[in-house]
């Protein structure tokens, strides 16, 4: 199992290797601190947990958790001396799944580090075959989508497992909370901003009228249903 560091200190980051690697986790390093440079480390390295290390005054790591959330479907950790609970607060909202307030534990921290690895349940695409549903072809090789009568589409990884989840539950509503489970792997509250934020982005690529979409159906308070409209015969 792959672990990605993002730290803004080169020492503590040695440390926190070191602590991984004596559980037994592959630990890589990054002191990207930026949203850009830490996507950019992520896509690179597809780890299966994202630990971002706080060690001085100048690294806001908020719009870090904000940007890894919006396509990481691994668990994240924040460790930070910082511990306010309004700031801890706001860092769940980004939706970091675990904190870990410093000085810590080395023990404990690699047992966090395993527990959360061992509760993400995320959707491995090697693992999924294609789907068809309603003319709509999903490549799980490709990460593509196509739409009748229309080229290949890419996606990203979390915007590919939305609509494989859609997909497979053609026709019924997926809860929101499912949604956060199937597609960024992990169980807690659901953030309902995450997951609109998600079916927006995928909509700009699938729908032809985002206004009105014809794929993907949103269930006020529930969820949202993969539902395609049917086509009325011309007259």
């Amino acid at each position: 199992m792959k672990t990605l560091i993002i730290s803004d200190d080169s020492n503590s980051a040695e440390l926190l290797t070191v602590i991984f690697r004596q559980a037994g986790l592959l630990a890589v390093t990054t002191l990207r601190t930026s949203p850009e440079g830490a996507l950019a480390a992520y896509a690179k390295e597809a780890p299966d947990l994202v630990l971002i290390d706080v060690a001085g005054t100048d690294f806001e790591p908020l719009g870090v958790c904000r940007a890894l959330r919006s396509e990481a479907a691994a668990p994240i950790i924040l460790s930070s001396a910082r511990g306010e609970e309004d700031y801890i607060l706001q860092a769940f909202d980004m939706g970091i799944d675990e904190y870990v307030a410093k000085p810590f534990s080395p023990r404990i921290l690699a047992a966090k580090v395993k527990a959360l690895l061992s509760r993400a349940r995320s959707l491995p695409l090697a693992s999924v075959s294609g789907l068809e549903a309603s003319g709509v072809q999903l490549n799980p090789e490709r990460r593509t989508v196509r739409l009748p009568r229309e080229p290949e589409i890419n996606l990203t990884n979390l915007e590919f497992r939305l609509l494989y989840c859609l997909m497979s539950n053609q026709g019924r509503v997926v809860p929101t909370e499912t949604i956060v489970e199937r597609v960024w792997g992990y169980s807690a509250e659901a953030d309902y901003r995450l997951v609109k934020g998600l079916v927006r982005r995928l909509r700009r690529k699938v729908e032809p009228d985002t206004k009105q979409p014809h794929y993907i159906k949103t269930i006020p308070g529930v969820g949202y249903a993969f539902s395609p409209t049917e086509e009325q015969a011309p007259l």
